[in-house]
């Protein structure tokens, strides 16, 4: 039932792609129409109207295929450029279809988007908007000439990381996107129409009209100074941001400033946050490399934690005494009360830092990036949150509170220096990739007291962690050489990257092998999946330095389905949380590729057809004979390793699988 569904989903996405390549619909196609302007350029349309169009893209050769691998119908849709619009490209007023006029009003979303050999674009006054993305990283673009007279909007990232220096903003647009010059490194003229009623521009600085509001400090401006005028309240998203000149900023009415606002300022050591600045949103400076000292004012009554990250060279904060929200005490950012840890400086060089008895909560990102403190001391933290400690590469000794009970995703990410760590008895939760990259630690003990889901993720990239051990009065979970089962062995959680295993049968109790279970082990050669398994998660053997494993057997007669997986992801460009779907993979590309997969006698037609199985490049079965029984030579207690290897029918193998007879040194021997 569940591949019947499947396939019509398909078959259904696939109709959606047929109508894409179909240029007599209206509907949700890209285009819906083509035709040639004046001098030869092929534009293409979208119908918005009986009388009206939107110039749109379109990619030449969309190949769309369908095709089954196994049980997993799959759709693969290829994309070629050389369609895509370049040089000088004038778009009418006009266009026309079967006969029919249509007024050309808008350029779509992603009209031209990443079209990096477009350098003029020519926009008729019939235009009236100009979509999210339409001209992003056409990186060549320099000439987009007026813009029409009657244009009303300008979306989202219109012309991110383009090439033009100079822009007027028609009196009839009263609507701009976010972020819409974000990274134009040569834009330095930027100018509004007088009769504007929404926005107004100074010095080349973009406002809203009663310059309540500082909309764009243009990329390319060269001041190295700028005193925010006295009207401004607001700062928006990214105003400064990615500015290489500016060194000194100036506020005296600011209240509020936005996502990145002088993020990426390469330049900037100097700024003076206003007496009535009430908030500062997330990565406000962040990366801003030569910023050395913040003073946070009074007023101030909310601020994300990662307002300055990747200021790798801020050794001071201070807080302004009244502020009711925020303390400072030798340049580390408190909570009021000091119960919450929210920054400590990134460039502080202290080598050992001993964290108030008052702080329950180490706060995201608070110690990010610090390259000097070696030791840390907690007494009385309860949680660490998510990437409180990531990338203190010098970070060599970690003494946990007796009361900690929670450590976040990413909390020691990449601490390469960590060799050990001692988790309390009071402890109950390990985030996934707590300890990603610490390539030093080599043993871990986990205690009685965890409860929360163990992920095989939490370890990734501990090469060096050959140790990896359950308090025996733990009642969720256990250990045995070295790798992590729920109590009732029935799924298998960790397995120990370093691990001395060579050759591992997975016990027959287990029925589950986890998420990143077995992520890029080093010295295992060898794994039998028993038929007990009877769910392989996504990702289960997973990582691109898993080269040791050089065998896979399987002894399932029937192969485990892949199954849909929903991921999560950050959309930049729009801001916000998405999800895609996708079919789950057991193995990684590494071990697909290089790796053989055993299966049972007369399961390799089976396993060749079901995904994601297909994927293995050499798939055998298990050798049978039709011998019932066998009598080996005396077998010596060690085989040298260039002895050759032969099966019954005189072919010569890498090794020895189960349940065959091989004959080596001229003596029979019975499979491993």
């Amino acid at each position: 039932m569940k591949n019947n569904y499947l396939r019509l989903v398909m078959m259904l996405l696939l109709a959606v792609f047929a109508n894409v390549v179909s240029a007599d619909k209206v509907n949700d196609a890209v285009f819906d129409f083509y035709d040639v302007n004046e001098v030869g350029d092929t534009i293409w349309y979208k119908i918005t109207s009986d009388s009206t169009c939107e110039v749109t893209y379109r990619y030449e050769d969309e190949k769309v295929t369908y095709s089954e691998e196994g049980d997993i119908p799959t759709i693969t849709v290829e994309y070629s450029d050389t369609l895509r619009y370049t040089g000088k490209i004038i778009i009418p007023s006009k266009a026309e279809n079967g006969g029919k006029s249509y007024t050309v009003t808008g350029i779509g979303a992603s009209a031209f988007r990443a079209c990096i050999q477009l350098t003029s674009v020519s926009i008729p006054v019939t235009v009236t908007y100009i979509g999210n993305n339409a001209f992003e990283n056409c990186e060549k673009l320099s000439d987009i000439g007026e813009l029409p007279t009657g244009l009303i909007s300008i979306g989202d990232d219109a012309f991110d990381y383009t090439n033009i220096s100079s822009v007027t903003i028609p009196a009839s647009v009263d609507s701009l996107g976010y972020t819409p010059f974000l990274g134009c490194e040569n834009l330095k003229t930027l100018t509004v129409a007088k009769d504007n009623k929404s926005f107004t521009a100074e010095s080349n600085v973009l406002f809203d009209k009663n310059m309540t509001t500082l909309v764009l400090y243009p990329v390319g401006l060269t001041n190295d100074t700028y005193p925010v005028p006295a009207s401004v309240k607001e700062i928006e998203p990214y105003a400064f941001s990615l500015n290489s000149s500016l060194k000194e900023v100036t506020m005296s009415s600011v209240e509020n400033i936005g996502r990145g606002a002088f993020s990426h300022c390469h330049s900037l050591s100097k700024v003076t946050l206003s007496p009535t600045l009430k908030s500062l949103e997330v990565y406000v400076f962040g990366d801003d490399t030569l910023l050395t000292s913040i003073t946070i004012p009074a007023s101030v009554e909310s601020m994300e934690s990662d307002i300055f990250e990747g200021c790798l060279n801020l050794q001071s904060i201070t807080v302004e005494s009244g502020n009711k929200y925020y303390a400072t005490e030798d340049n580390v950012l408190f909570s009021k009360n000091k119960d919450t840890l929210l920054l400590y400086a990134p460039s502080l060089r202290n080598d050992s830092y001993d964290v108030p008895q008052s702080v329950k909560v180490i706060g995201k990102f608070a110690f990010l990036e610090n390259k000097y403190l070696e030791k840390v001391t907690m007494s009385s933290v309860e949680a660490i949150e998510n990437g409180a400690f990531e990338y203190c590469s010098s970070l060599k000794e970690i003494t946990f509170s007796p009361t900690l009970e929670e450590i976040g995703h990413v909390a020691f990410h990449n601490d390469t220096s960590l060799t050990s760590i001692t988790l309390p008895n009071s402890l109950k939760e390990i985030d996934a990739f707590s300890f990603w990259g610490c390539n030093s630690l080599e043993s871990v003990d986990i205690p009685a007291s965890v409860s929360a889901r163990i992920y095989g993720s939490t370890f990734d990239g501990c090469t060096s962690l050959s140790s990896i051990t359950v308090d025996p009065d733990n009642p969720y979970y256990m250990s045995m050489d070295n790798v992590v089962f729920t109590k009732d062995t029935t799924t298998l959680l960790a397995f120990a990257q370093n691990n001395a295993i060579t050759d591992y049968t997975i016990p027959a109790a287990v029925d589950t092998i986890e998420w990143n279970a077995f992520f890029n082990v080093l010295s295992l050669k060898k794994v039998t999946i028993p038929a007990s398994v009877k769910f392989l998660n996504d990702g289960s053997f997973d990582g691109d330095d898993i080269l040791s494993i050089d065998t896979i057997v399987c002894e399932n007669t029937v192969p485990l389905e892949g199954y849909e997986c929903e991921e999560e992801y950050y959309d930049e460009e729009n801001d916000e949380e998405r999800d895609s779907m996708y079919i789950s993979k057991f193995f990684s590309d590494s071990i697909c590729a290089h790796s053989v997969l055993v299966v049972p006698d007369g399961c390799k037609v089976l396993y060749e057809s079901a995904y994601p199985w297909s994927l293995f490049r050499n798939i055998v079965e298990k050798s049978t004979t039709g011998i019932k029984s066998v009598t080996s030579d005396n077998i010596p207690t060690s085989v040298t390793t260039n002895e050759r290897i032969y099966d019954l029918q005189g072919r010569r193998l890498d090794m020895m699988l189960d349940n065959g007879v091989y004959i080596k040194g001229g003596k029979k021997y019975l499979g491993n």
